[in-house]
């Protein structure tokens, strides 16, 4: 089950495939895990393998980059609340 603690808070999720080094074992097709992660509105499907290392890296590149947008967006929007609610002590 795929749930966001908090709807106050849009979470990024990148939805994870491990095992891709596991081909003959797969029991879920790249096409339907993609459609799975944007049905349930995530940020990204990536498949790797934990046994070679591919795609490792990627999984914490982009949510590292969407971290850094969503913060610099909160720290906008905080800045001008924060702005406005002392203007007039300035």
């Amino acid at each position: 089950m795929l749930f966001r603690s908090n709807k106050q808070f849009n979470i990024p999720i990148v939805f994870v495939g491990n095992k891709i080094d596991l081909e003959k074992k797969r029991e879920i097709t790249t096409e339907e895990a993609a459609i799975l992660a944007e049905d349930y509105n995530l940020l990204e499907y990536i498949e790797c393998s934990a046994e070679n290392g591919e795609n490792i890296y990627e999984i914490f590149y982009v949510l590292s980059k969407e971290l850094e947008r969503v913060a610099r967006s909160e720290e906008r929007r905080v800045g001008k609340e924060w702005r406005s609610r002392w203007a007039p002590y300035q």
